[in-house]
């Protein structure tokens, strides 16, 4: 897959998601939401607040199916968890909602890779991808992502799910 044949995201407004976390509403937290259609796929990325992630059925927070743990540490207060000394506490939670174009139907088999790219300090940010679903939800939120620690700045955030790509322009504060 080459990185310069990806199309640009047909973007919306960043708004409200009403099933903010009560940490998030709390903390006066925003989730960004973009919707793109790329291929055979209708595609929701989120982001916002970090988020508890656990195995098994948990209350609150994300169930984790399966794939990579984040590379960060999750800390309630999205400070320094200062569970691994020098670590970053994560402080975004950025999730793939992946639908077939023509059914609407969840895509659970994907293949998704996501790369976030700060334009102004041209760092990547390779997100370690989790198949997970919130806490009490189902398969009707089955979503791709995990936690990450970015900071304030305007990324690109290159998604592909299997050999179809596309982009986001998202802005952090």
């Amino acid at each position: 897959m080459k990185w310069k044949s990806w199309a640009p995201a047909t973007l919306l407004t960043a708004s409200l998601v009403a099933g903010m976390t009560p940490t998030a509403r709390a903390m006066g937290s925003m989730t960004i939401v973009k919707q793109a259609t790329a291929g055979a796929y209708r595609l929701v990325l989120k982001i916002g607040p970090a988020q508890r992630m656990a195995m098994g059925h948990p209350k609150h927070g994300e169930v984790m199916l399966h794939g990579q743990v984040a590379t960060c540490s999750f800390s309630g207060n999205m400070g320094m968890s200062g569970s691994s000394k020098g670590a970053r506490g994560c402080n975004h939670h950025i999730e793939l909602h992946v639908y077939n174009r023509k059914s609407g139907k969840v895509v659970t088999t994907a293949v998704v890779t996501m790369v976030m790219v700060d334009s102004r300090r041209h760092t990547r940010i390779t997100v370690p991808i989790m198949a997970m679903m919130g806490a009490g939800l189902g398969m009707k939120d089955y979503h791709y992502g995990n936690n990450v620690y970015a900071g304030a700045g305007t990324y690109t955030v290159r998604v592909a799910v299997d050999k179809t790509a596309t982009t986001f322009t998202i802005q952090l504060m």
